[in-house]
């Protein structure tokens, strides 16, 4: 069973690291542009998706295969020789892109730089291939589907302490919230939408194997839905293998060819 989101409650509080930077008023990663997920069978995978989760794609090719929602892409593409299925890369955009370059550049994280992009190690990122561009004027693409946008990233970790102060140290601090449990939720913005920093959540196990497994890296994604419980309908009259976790739902990777997706409500 999938990691399960924390729901934000309570009083907000915030750390603060020694050194991080600080990019203006607000958070400098606004938006998710896309998604890159590696898979062994690119037409096999296609085919689930359009038959399956119902999401016809808007672009495909013989390797690689391109699906919209409101403002970002989900590209399923080849596995190269010896990669795992799963999130391979993940592209956002930055309000303050020159600034983050800046920092990047002095601090060495930075792998690949140039004047649209720059490419985080991503040692430096908890294994999440991470490419920064500059945000982008108006929000596109469109979604053509129910499957409407990317709500959260859910990225698995060893220890949650240090990728909290790993991503600081990269981005600057964030408000974090403590949860009705007590619990802290490491939720990183990415303007309406976050990355979720985690070693346990409710499912410690399932994370711990995916780690095992596959080195740090994304584990879920969570894409927010018009008609959640007619979409999961719909996901089980098609066949979709689902997860029910208490009041969540989740789509197999055996359904999406590699990556669990946390169906969200809109």
């Amino acid at each position: 069973m999938g990691w399960i989101a924390v729901e934000q409650s309570g009083p907000a509080c915030r750390f603060t690291v020694e050194g991080a930077p600080v990019f203006g008023a607000s958070y400098p990663l606004v938006e998710f542009q896309r998604v890159t997920v590696a898979v062994a069978d690119v037409a096999g995978a296609g085919k689930d998706w359009l038959e399956k989760l119902g999401w016809a794609p808007d672009h495909a090719r013989e390797d690689h295969i391109e699906f919209h929602l409101d403002g970002a892409v989900i590209k399923l593409r080849a596995a190269e020789e010896g990669e795992p299925s799963g999130v391979c890369r993940v592209d956002v955009g930055a309000a303050d892109f020159k600034l983050v370059r800046e920092h990047l550049s002095r601090t060495g994280t930075a792998v690949e730089i140039t004047d649209d992009s720059l490419v985080v190690d991503p040692a430096a990122t908890n294994g999440v291939r991470l490419v920064l561009h500059p945000a982008r004027p108006g929000g596109q693409p469109t979604a053509s589907s129910q499957w409407r946008r990317i709500n959260h990233l859910v990225v698995a970790v060893r220890d949650d302490e240090q990728a909290k102060h790993g991503w600081a140290e990269l981005f600057g601090a964030w408000p974090v919230e403590e949860t009705s449990t007590g619990e802290i939720a490491h939720h990183v913005p990415v303007g309406r939408s976050w990355f979720g920093l985690t070693a346990g959540g409710s499912d410690a196990g399932a994370l711990a194997k995916f780690v095992e497994r596959r080195g740090e890296g994304v584990y879920a994604i969570g894409l927010i839905v018009n008609d959640r419980l007619g979409t999961i309908t719909d996901l089980t009259n098609r066949g979709a293998d689902l997860i029910a976790a208490g009041s969540q739902a989740f789509v197999h990777p055996r359904t999406t060819h590699g990556v669990l997706l946390d169906i969200v409500p809109g």
